[in-house]
């Protein structure tokens, strides 16, 4: 039997490495931990109809990478070595701006997608909550900003094809999104308004947005779904701590920030909405929870890592009333997965 060659045989140890790695750092005791501030994505069922479809190996894929414990280690190994070798951050996951402000590379700069196809599904997306509604069923749709939409002024202006792509699809996707009418709760409008304050409505350290940001957007997704029921009311903080944002995490950067808290309360004489509310959402809701945890007793989060195509006509149908977020950033392949163009 012939003996492997010396390449063969670095190729064969390398594989292996790998594969131990992570296994016996996890029978070690170490964890995954989280680097961008929303749950590790879930295994996949293998079933035999998910087994045939590309799809199930990306979420496999992606759910070995992140539940990886030496995930967050080799990050921050790896941006350390590059910001020694290249002495700065334009080759990372993150892209530096103005006056200490980091941005997500992968907001910036994606592979084109079809603009055809993407707007075939941002229409039959408005047309199935169209549909919805016009059954009875309030059903409400909002984008959370990527924070270049909102300050642009902070995040350099990359001029790659990627990056011009990613204008063009943003585009499209806000004309497509701005037809839906009462459906839709434009909070570019209202977050582009809100800047004007002093108070920051994003982290400079992370890609979302403040605690008081937040009390912006959900006040607009608040009174769209239950008009007036927020007459009289205030927002208020009522906690802070520090934190390591991601985009610091992911930079390798060690820096803190002050995270806050806020949340609204009712006005006297008001009563909550007691309806079966189910919010469909990503990482942008983690500190949104807060705002509608007093206008919604029943309130139920379903986050999109926990969905499929199926689940959520099923969790839709079963709701009394439905918002669904996403952020701006994954909208593109969040609708393109659920609402196909038709062949």
């Amino acid at each position: 039997m012939a003996k492997p060659r010396p390449g063969q045989a670095l190729t064969i140890g390398w594989i292996v490495l790998l594969l131990l790695a992570p296994a016996s750092a996890w029978l070690a005791g170490l964890r995954a931990q989280l680097v961008e501030n929303r749950p590790l994505a879930p295994l996949p069922q293998p079933t035999s109809e998910a087994l045939r479809k590309p799809a199930f190996y990306r979420q496999l894929s992606q759910a070995l990478l992140e539940h990886n414990p030496l995930r967050s280690h080799s990050l921050l190994l790896k941006t350390r070595f590059e910001m020694k070798a290249f002495l700065s951050l334009a080759t990372l996951e993150v892209v530096p701006g103005e006056q200490g402000w980091l941005a997500l590379r992968a907001s910036l700069e994606r592979d084109c997608r079809d603009e055809a196809a993407l707007a075939a599904s941002v229409s039959a997306a408005m047309a199935w909550i169209s549909g919805l509604r016009d059954s009875g069923k309030p059903v409400f749709l909002t984008v959370a900003p990527d924070k270049e939409s909102i300050y642009p002024d902070y995040v350099p202006r990359l001029h790659s094809p990627e990056a011009e792509c990613v204008r063009r699809s943003n585009a499209l996707v806000r004309a497509g999104l701005r037809q839906g009418g009462a459906a839709y709760i434009d909070l570019f409008e209202i977050l582009q308004q809100g800047r004007r304050q002093a108070r920051p409505l994003y982290s400079a350290g992370d890609t979302h947005w403040t605690g008081y940001g937040s009390t912006l957007a959900a006040r607009a997704m608040i009174e769209r779904i239950s008009p007036g029921l927020l007459d009289g009311a205030r927002p208020a903080k009522f906690d802070e701590s520090q934190v390591h944002p991601d985009l610091f995490r992911m930079g390798g950067l060690a820096d803190h920030e002050t995270r806050e808290r806020w949340a609204w309360t009712l006005g006297s004489g008001r009563q909550p909405d007691r309806r079966r509310l189910l919010v469909i959402h990503d990482s942008f809701f983690n500190i949104t929870r807060d705002q509608f945890e007093s206008p919604y007793p029943a309130v139920q989060y379903l986050h999109w890592n926990d969905l499929n195509p199926e689940r959520l006509q099923q969790e839709v149908a079963a709701a009394e009333v439905v918002l669904i977020e996403t952020v701006e950033r994954s909208l593109p392949s969040r609708f393109m997965e659920y609402f196909p163009a038709s062949p």
